[in-house]
């Protein structure tokens, strides 16, 4: 099968106009997820990746993708998102142009964030 090409960038192109991309991921022991779905939005020429992410896995993610901005939770034992990092979330969505959601989120996470994000969503289209 043969994929299309991605369009060729304008030689007077910046990053700040290429979008910018948020991925709600990762958890203690699933930080390749995250990883995976941050080079895929670098590699098909978005702009500004941010991460946002538990403490617990910090490291390894800044070691393995330095090129996208890291939001995580101050705590560096947490080992997943809890409904308590809602205020973290919404602040590292606030200046984006999509948000993926998903990839290697503990058990339970996508419970609450999928009511979160039903409700932000609702907020924005009243």
């Amino acid at each position: 099968m043969m994929w299309p090409t991605l369009p060729v960038r304008a030689n007077d192109t910046d990053k700040s106009r290429m979008g910018r991309v948020l991925v709600i991921a990762g958890s203690r022991g699933m930080a390749g997820a995250a990883v995976l779905c941050a080079e895929a939005a670098l590699r098909t020429g978005r702009g500004y990746v941010y991460v946002a992410t538990v403490g617990a896995i910090a490291p390894e993610w800044t070691a393995a993708v330095p090129t996208a901005i890291l939001r995580c939770t101050n705590d560096r034992e947490q080992a997943q998102l809890t409904n308590v990092d809602l205020a973290m979330l919404i602040d590292a969505s606030s200046n984006v142009d999509a948000v993926v959601v998903g990839p290697g989120l503990s058990d339970g996470v996508e419970l609450w964030l999928g009511e979160s994000v039903e409700v932000a969503h609702c907020f924005c289209q009243c």
